[in-house]
């Protein structure tokens, strides 16, 4: 057994134990004043005195001298080792090695010299150890198991070789967390015994996107060893279309704007920019890059009659060419008949109805086509050519049982129904003919007369739903500056159907009551909004919420969030709610197909085509994900530090293939007591004070 310290420098500090010797050396005796007469006839005489000075409190600067000591020895981090016992290995190691294959490996000639330095892997592992490859990018993809045992006809080492040689550059991005939880799990399930040498190695050009966004708290055992082996450079030339975004303006024309993003730091790249539709090329422009920045590209393009435009953007060649095509698909926005069913109401200046109305957009790119009439007309409108698909009910007075029958089989058939309950609805009525067959119940309203001075807000919002995904922001998730001067007071009867989208806050009722919800009935929903949109009940009109709030509940319930027209490779088909409703996917008819898998997930950027014999074809875009053409790289060292557990130093020390190596790799086990020695500290810092305080009695 030996004393070590891990941070020997901090012992320097043993030299400041000088200072209290110092300090108590010059400080000068204590001397007891004596009472004289007047000095006024003593004539003043220089002299030369010569003092012997004593130490004075030996025993407090011991206690000083001490203090330090401990302090420097605590900071120093003093360890007792003692030999630790090697464990053995078997001869026959087994090995995973990892090779990055996302996209940003493409570069160059990277993902040759990956497969080289696989190669030489395989040359120094020995002929008895057993090896499995595995490709990853954001899905790890097993080539090559550690250990199998039905393939008696070639070696392990052999079937490593053939699948590193057999690897190619995906689309996909980088994701290193389960690439290396799967190499974990296959040494692990093959290695039962102690004793067996287990290695992972992982060849990547370690990009710092391809770590895992949140810490999860898992990290390689440390009963596995890790090799990491970098590949190519941080400063390979790259520019990458980031980003493409398409609006309609107001003459009808299609804008498409692009953010063209330079990498590398060191020179301003000139950028040509082509438009291709139609395999053609239709425009080029040519833009300067800052390094390090981007800048942004437009074009325009006539809509005309044209219900579909799709192509692709293209930049010229570069080290990395994955990242310079982007593709685009645009489909002239679904028109969604919508009908506000309204009383007018002459006495009221701005009725709810009204407000609504005016919220909706009308213009070509709009997503409704709005109509408004009264109870009298619904039937009419129900039966015509064209039925609404979505209807708003604010506004009902005098609502009669035809009325609310007809909105109730229009629901259950699966129409989309918005109701704003207001003041001119009455809480029995409204039960009776419509909110008990939602599974919702009006106890009444909240105040018997409005007053500016009193109103309800709202408490709760849940943020998860499809209504308020755009409010998740720290500026817009605040909801309770919206005054609410009346409103019904809901309360879900049939929660297997009701479900509350927002709460008020109330010191009237035990459960603060619903102010959103969404319920469904028969074959379509209606999201009950228990307040009236006019000003007299709320100033919701007022606030800047109040469009976008109404636009995203009309969206859900006509179902329009579900439509995608860009996709990302990696993404499953199969797990999209829009795909139910598309139809078969095909491969588009232009020379930028997209490919997917069997299970579902795009491998290949281009484009696709959704065929339904109900709807016309519909054109959607594939594109790579742009965080993967970020380089900015890790270390070795911090992805060691961030995704591997400390090593078995013993397993480490038994792995050594020559004498020399086991000599340079024995260590000893330890046991750290710094701490105890800041106990110590603090104790003599008591016994300092308290002795000091006796000396000053």
């Amino acid at each position: 057994m030996s004393l070590a310290f891990l941070t020997p420098l901090f012992l320097a500090g043993v030299g400041l134990l000088v200072a209290p010797w110092i300090i108590h050396h010059i400080r000068r005796p204590e001397r007891e004043p004596m009472r004289f007469s007047s000095l006024m006839f003593i004539p003043d005489v220089q002299k030369e005195v010569i003092e012997r000075r004593r130490l004075q409190h030996i025993l407090l600067m011991l206690l000083r001298m001490l203090m330090l000591a401990l302090l420097a020895f605590a900071f120093a981090r003093p360890i007792l080792k003692s030999a630790a016992a090697i464990v053995p290995f078997e001869d026959r190691a087994r090995h995973v090695i990892l090779i990055d294959n996302s996209y940003s490996m493409g570069t160059l000639d990277w993902l040759d010299r990956a497969k080289v330095e696989a190669l030489d892997i395989l040359a120094t592992v020995g002929t008895d150890a057993a090896v499995g490859v595995v490709a990853f990018a954001e899905r790890p993809v097993v080539l090559s198991a550690v250990d199998s045992a039905a393939d008696a006809t070639t070696t392990s080492l052999e079937r490593a070789r053939t699948a590193i040689n057999g690897i190619e550059s995906t689309q996909e991005t980088t994701e290193f967390l389960p690439a290396m939880q799967r190499a974990q799990e296959m040494l692990l399930q093959t290695a039962e015994e102690e004793n067996v040498s287990l290695t992972v190695h992982i060849i990547s050009d370690f990009q710092k996107a391809g770590m895992p966004r949140r810490a999860d708290g898992w990290k390689l055992s440390p009963r596995v060893q890790f090799n990491p082996v970098e590949i190519g450079e941080s400063a390979a030339p790259n520019v990458s279309i980031q980003d493409l975004g398409i609006t309609v303006d107001s003459q009808g024309r299609l804008r498409l704007r692009a953010k063209i993003k330079n990498w590398v730091d060191a020179t301003t790249r000139a950028c040509a920019v082509a438009l291709i539709t139609g395999d053609e090329t239709a425009e080029s422009k040519s833009v300067d890059v800052p390094p390090g920045n981007a800048a942004r590209v437009m074009f325009e393009l006539p809509v005309e009659d044209t219900r579909q435009l799709f192509g692709w953007l293209q930049l010229d060649d570069d080290a990395l060419n994955v990242d310079n095509r982007r593709y685009f698909a645009w489909s002239a926005p679904p028109k969604v008949p919508t009908l506000i069913l309204s009383e007018l109401q002459q006495e009221t200046r701005w009725p709810g109805a009204w407000l609504i109305q005016k919220a909706l957009p009308t213009g070509a790119d709009a997503s409704w086509t709005v109509e408004r009439c009264g109870q009298s007309d619904l039937p009419a409108k129900l039966s015509a050519p064209n039925p609404p698909r979505l209807i708003i009910a604010a506004g009902l007075n005098g609502l009669t049982n035809d009325t609310a029958q007809q909105l109730l089989d229009f629901v259950e058939s699966g129409g989309k129904l918005l109701l704003a309950l207001g003041a001119d609805l009455e809480p029995d009525a409204a039960n009776r003919l419509l909110l008990n067959a939602l599974g919702v119940t009006s106890d009444g309203l909240m105040y018997e007369d409005i007053s500016a001075y009193r109103y309800s807000v709202l408490e709760w919002v849940d943020l998860d739903h499809p209504i308020f995904i755009p409010f998740r922001g720290a500026q817009f998730n605040n909801f309770t500056q919206i005054k609410f001067f009346n409103h019904h007071t809901l309360r879900i009867t049939d929660d297997t159907r009701a479900t509350p989208l927002s709460r008020f806050g109330s010191e009237r009722a035990i459960e603060s009551p619903p102010a959103m919800t969404e319920t469904t009935f028969g074959e379509g929903r209606a999201i009950v909004w228990s307040f009236g949109t006019d000003l007299i009940w709320t100033d919701l009109p007022k606030s800047p919420r109040f469009v976008p709030l109404l636009h995203e509940t009309l969206a859900h319930l006509a179902d329009l969030n579900d439509v995608r027209t860009v996709w990302t490779v990696g993404n499953n088909v199969n797990n999209d709610t829009s795909v139910a409703v598309s139809g078969e996917l095909q491969p588009d008819a232009t020379n930028a197909p997209a490919k997917w898998s069997d299970d579902g997930r795009f491998t290949q950027a281009g484009l696709v085509t959704w065929t339904n014999d109900a709807t016309p074809d519909r054109v959607e875009a594939v594109n790579v994900d742009s965080h993967e053409s970020d380089g900015t790289r890790i270390s070795t060292g911090e992805f060691e530090l961030r995704m591997c557990a400390a090593p078995d130093l013993r397993r480490v020390a038994g792995v050594a293939r020559t004498s020399e190596e086991a000599e340079l790799l024995q260590t000893d086990e330890g046991k750290e007591f710094g701490h105890f020695l800041i106990v110590a500290l603090l104790l003599s810092l008591l016994l300092e004070t308290a002795y000091t305080r006796y000396l000053s009695q």
